[in-house]
């Protein structure tokens, strides 16, 4: 999906991760996700690539929550994301709602790439707007070893 490996169809790995992550068996996989998520963008400096897992990672918070790691991600998103309280109120939302029952459809993932937050958003209203993530190393904390 980040383009850092050649795919065919890369627009279909972010709702085959989403088809995945949402079957009721394979639920311990949604924090590996998360993980292999901030392995990705972690001192990432290929901006195609750190945009792109931005949005996968919009993409994935807007579906499910970490469940374990949820501390560690909401840390993690405090101190990376841009803002950090639109994906911090996109995952609290996610949390206090439930997981969704279906992937996102193909519009919902295009409306999530082009920066607009799906569901009710009235009670998590954010500081600012979505603005494109970019990477710079200063402000990007090293991805904890052994998670998982």
């Amino acid at each position: 999906f980040m383009g850092d490996r050649r795919y065919d169809f890369p627009e279909l790995l972010a709702p085959e991760i989403l088809k995945i992550c949402l079957e009721p068996q394979n639920r311990p996989l949604r924090d590996e996700a998360y993980m292999q998520i901030i392995k990705q963008l972690t001192a990432n400096q290929n901006q195609e690539s750190f945009y792109k897992g931005w949005q996968l990672m919009r993409i994935c918070l807007e579906c499910f929550a970490p469940l374990e790691s949820e501390n560690y991600v909401t840390e993690w998103l405090e101190k990376n994301a841009k803002p950090p309280n639109l994906y911090i109120d996109i995952m609290h939302r996610t949390v206090f709602q439930g997981t969704r029952r279906t992937a996102l459809s193909e519009q919902e993932i295009k409306q999530v790439m082009d920066g607009k937050l799906l569901g009710d958003n009235a009670a998590f209203k954010t500081p600012a707007p979505f603005t494109k993530p970019t990477y710079n190393p200063r402000h990007h904390s090293q991805v904890v070893r052994g998670s998982g």
